[in-house]
């Protein structure tokens, strides 16, 4: 899935709320969103450059729906966004805080 597709998605629950067709939708295309497009979402959501890794946690309801299968979504995003640190994407600022490059 692009992501902005993705962003799309985070409005209409964010904003809409609306979990249920947002859930439909994804079964019923059969796709699978990927953590990746979900964090890069959500960090555009914050908009800014800094922030906090536990800011996402807010976005947690929207990695219920999306993910398929139950994971510890705290462990998996810091996993995501480690791996977004190795390929430049973002920096490491202290200890749960990162620059978006």
């Amino acid at each position: 899935k692009e992501e902005n597709e993705v962003r799309k998605l985070f409005k209409k629950i964010i904003f809409e709320k609306q979990t249920i067709s947002v859930t439909a939708t994804a079964t019923k295309t059969d796709s699978h969103i990927s953590l990746r497009d979900l964090v890069l979402a959500c960090i555009k959501t914050i908009g800014r450059k800094y922030f906090e890794a536990k800011e996402l946690y807010a976005f947690a309801p929207i990695f219920n729906v999306c993910m398929s299968h139950s994971t510890n979504l705290e462990e998996a995003l810091k996993q995501e966004l480690d791996e977004l640190v190795r390929e430049k994407i973002l920096d490491t600022l202290s200890d749960g805080y990162y620059c978006v490059k």
